[in-house]
Formats: structure tokens, sequence, C-alpha cells
């Protein structure tokens, strides 16, 4: 499965219109976005559906200029083929993708760590019906301790992600919210991790 994933957008159509491109270039399977589409949800519906415009499933986190409850809504409002990923997992052709969004601010999450044990008991079941399961984590804050959590000289990302990352063997986990880390990759063990921009980049599982 190929995968174009892209990140904080944050309202421009310009970048939603470069990532469709590519898309159509790399003849993708699947639309993963991190999150903050929109600055503080200004043309929120607007910017959706200009990722729906796209004809491909689109699987959707908030980021931190967006509410959970005003991006579920949004997404319930409009017409294409899209998903509303926070705190749930979608399976497509032999891929399992889970996510979380908002934050990206705090180095513990205590309603993530909760979550994660959900995932867990997910990814369990997952994994017996399909035994070469691949699993994408899709958040819209950076896992601790990795490339894409750096600011100066500093860690700013979620330990709790590490964590989760680790005990799960997730195969790819796409993230955002730190600018200066656009484009870089990790790993996390054998897990890659990226923050894949607002232009976007393709990935195949």
């Amino acid at each position: 499965m190929k995968i174009l994933a892209f990140t904080d957008n944050h309202g421009s159509f310009t970048a939603i219109k470069k990532a469709a491109a590519l898309a159509k270039k790399k003849k993708v399977d699947v639309i993963v976005h991190c999150g903050d589409i929109s600055v503080f949800s200004k043309d929120l519906d607007k910017l959706i559906d200009e990722v729906g415009k796209i004809g491909l499933p689109v699987l959707i986190l908030h980021g931190n200029h967006e509410e959970a409850s005003e991006m579920k809504k949004a997404v319930e409002r409009n017409k294409h083929n899209i998903f509303f990923l926070h705190k749930a997992a979608l399976s497509l052709d032999g891929v399992m993708f889970i996510g979380y969004g908002g934050g990206g601010f705090a180095l513990k999450d205590p309603i993530f760590q909760k979550q994660a044990k959900v995932f867990k008991k997910a990814i369990e079941v997952a994994r017996k019906k399909i035994p070469n399961l691949k699993i994408v984590f899709v958040a819209h804050g950076p896992p601790y301790g990795t490339k894409l959590d750096k600011v100066i000289d500093s860690h700013v990302g979620c330990k709790d992600y590490v964590d989760f990352v680790k005990k799960n063997k997730i195969d790819i986990m796409f993230c955002g919210h730190i600018h200066e880390c656009e484009g870089k990759q990790d790993k996390i063990g054998n897990t890659l991790i990226v923050n894949p921009g607002h232009y976007g980049m393709v990935f195949e599982t």
C-alpha cells in the first residue's frame, strides 16, 4: 500500500493541492493527515473538502489548532471518503491505522496512556486475524528523543508515544506539530518515524 502523509498546512490550500499532485503522480492508495489543517479552525470545512476532492480515502486527525469535537463534526458533514482517526482504528488492505490527535505539548499524556491500552488490545486481535499485519500509528505530536521533536537543544515530544511504539512493534509512525522538524525521519527500534511536512511524502508498507 502506498500512503501519502502530510501535516500542518495551517490553512494553505496550495499545500493541499501540491499534496494532491504528488498523490496522483505516485498513484497512492490512501491519504493521511496528522492535524493542524487549519489556523484555529478557520475555513475548516473548506479545507477538509479540498482534501476530500483528491478522490482517495483520507484519514485525518485534529491538531492543536482544532478541537476534536469540531473536527469530528466537520468530517461528518463532508461528503467525501474521510475518516476521523482520533482514538480510532481502521484496517485497509492488510494495514491497520490507529490515530491520536491534538496536544503536542506534553512529555507524558495520561489520556493517551489509557487509550494505548485500548489500541494494544485492538492490535492483538487484528494480528491474530492477519499474521502479516502492518501497523501505522498517526499522531499530531512527535515521540520524545528523536530528530522529530528537537527544538534548539531540547526534546519536546511525548515519552508515552515512545513506549507505545516499542511495545506494539509499530511499522511506521507519522506525526507533525514541530515545524522545524518538517521532512525529518528517524527510527525507534525498527519503527520508522516521519514528519512528512505540509507538502507531503509518500511511503509504501
